[in-house]
């Protein structure tokens, strides 16, 4: 009896999907942001520096698991971003690939003496931890690093650099090569400095070497660098992974890190962990919760202004195996912003929900592992979270001028149209926006416009069809009922107003 309900439920959903068009989603309801009631504060404030109305900077701090670190994910936002508002750096950067993980591409990092590595998941020995979850240290005073920029490196330099260390009494004093100048020194707390040095031309290698210390011992502790642009509008984007970490992990392991928030005085804090505690059969959602809104509250009693943005996390299938907590964690993710007024972005439902690993596989998105995404899959995640961001901006944007949304859409279009169209016998599972959009209000004129008809094409876009046929974007979608979030597929017919 059981099965015959379910296959009259699984039939009853095909019925009724075959009845709607599958000609174009709209996928704007899956890729909205849920803001804060603040989050018009840093909205207008990177409007205002859009338009040129005031020279600031606005810094993001996007915190997370190995989905982070690899900064394919967060570096197609901060790309995205920067192309609309303006480029101030890149933020910390760290040399992981001497804690023997990956990265920073585009950094040649090399080391003389004897230099060890941990982060916030091997912090046994509570060693000084910062921001960017993992830090060196070396007792040898013969010790150097040296840090070269190839043309992999995605960022900007220029003639500034801020150099991360501690700074107590046990501390080893360092210099930097010859041609650098220091320019700049915070004392940030009694084991955390930041020196800024400048050069006469844009820094592209640079040398750190310790110098001896009659203290027995002493130690020295490296957090990181950055590129500094004085006097230049823009966002400044740090991304701030740790291969397997857990949201706890950073509140308890990384004990630098508040009085680096106090310093950098962030607008935005992206949250986007989840992934590791989904597959944690010994997660304590209660602790989890507590923990990170008290993480959150205290956090916002230091920089009173910064928004929070919290992802939840993708849906994954590591190894084959189920993550057996990855709703029960999501929906704690999701608490936190309704009950402490954070902003929201469902990456998982955004993605498809439960069970879309799937189709992201299928389509080439993911790597074998099928925990993490390959590059054109962080890139695509990318692209939705900004696409949602800027869509918020544009809600709060009093000028015409706003972000033209149209080439992000066009990408979102190509990059999703084979997860969100399947075909009707798929599983209920894969069954998830097939749906007639709902149409703008338009005003038609008596006299009907001459119209053509075009049969869309593999790979089309609607600004493609609009330039060969030499029309207005717009009156493309008004033509068809479509919004600029409707997807197009092969072998659906257009009616393309003639110019």
């Amino acid at each position: 009896m059981k099965q015959l309900l379910q296959l009259f439920f699984l039939f009853q959903i095909q019925f009724v999907f075959c009845q709607q068009s599958v000609d174009s989603i709209d996928y704007q309801d899956l890729l909205k942001l849920k803001p804060s009631s603040t989050f018009s504060t840093i909205a207008n404030k990177l409007n205002r520096i859009k338009e040129r109305q005031t020279k600031e900077q606005f810094t993001v701090l996007h915190f997370g698991d190995s989905h982070i670190q690899g900064d394919f994910f967060s570096g197609e936002v901060r790309s995205l971003l920067q192309s609309e508002f303006g480029h101030a750096g890149q933020g910390i950067i760290f040399p992981y690939s001497l804690c023997k993980s990956y990265g920073p591409k585009g950094v040649r990092v090399t080391s003389k003496g004897t230099w060890t590595g941990t982060n916030i998941l091997k912090n046994t020995e509570k060693m000084n931890v910062g921001l960017a979850g993992y830090t060196l240290y070396t007792a040898n005073a013969n010790s150097e690093l040296s840090f070269e920029i190839t043309d992999k490196f995605t960022g900007k330099v220029s003639n500034r650099i801020s150099i991360w260390t501690n700074a107590d009494s046990n501390t080893i004093e360092y210099k930097l090569n010859d041609g650098l100048r220091l320019v700049g020194e915070s004392q940030i707390a009694p084991n955390l400095n930041v020196r800024t040095y400048e050069s006469d031309s844009l820094i592209s290698f640079f040398n750190l070497s310790l110098i001896k210390s009659t203290n027995a011992g002493s130690k020295f502790y490296f957090h990181g660098f950055e590129y500094e642009f004085e006097k230049v509008s823009g966002i400044n984007y740090n991304h701030l992974g740790v291969v397997g970490a857990q949201f706890t992990h950073l509140i308890y392991n990384a004990d630098l890190a508040k009085k680096q928030i106090q310093q950098l005085k962030p607008d935005l804090v992206i949250f986007s962990f989840g992934t590791n505690e989904a597959y944690d059969q010994k997660v304590d959602t209660n602790f989890y919760y507590s923990s990170i809104s008290k993480f959150i509250e205290s956090t916002k009693a230091i920089v009173p202004n910064v928004e929070f943005l919290l992802t939840t996390a993708p849906d994954t299938r590591s190894q084959g195996r189920i993550p057996p907590n990855q709703q029960t964690v999501n929906r704690q993710i999701v608490r936190l912003a309704d009950n402490l007024d954070l902003s929201l972005f469902d990456l998982n439902q955004a993605m498809g929900g439960w069970g879309s690993l799937k189709r992201w596989y299928d389509n080439k998105l993911t790597l074998a592992d099928k925990l993490h995404f390959n590059v054109q899959g962080y890139k695509l995640q990318g692209k939705m979270l900004s696409f949602a961001i800027l869509n918020e901006c544009n809600r709060f944007s009093s000028n015409p001028n706003k972000v033209n949304m149209l080439k992000l859409s066009d990408d979102l279009q190509v990059g999703l149209k084979p997860i969100l169209i399947q075909e009707i016998n798929t599983s209920s599972d894969s069954l998830l926006v097939n749906k007639v959009p709902e149409s703008k209000t338009v005003v038609i004129n008596k006299t009907k416009p001459k119209t053509v008809s075009y049969t869309v094409k593999s790979g089309d876009t609607i600004s493609e069809i609009a330039r060969k046929h030499k029309v207005s974007i717009q009156k493309i979608l008004v033509a068809n009922r479509m919004k600029e979030s409707s997807i197009i597929r092969p072998g659906q017919k257009l009616v393309i107003p003639k110019s």
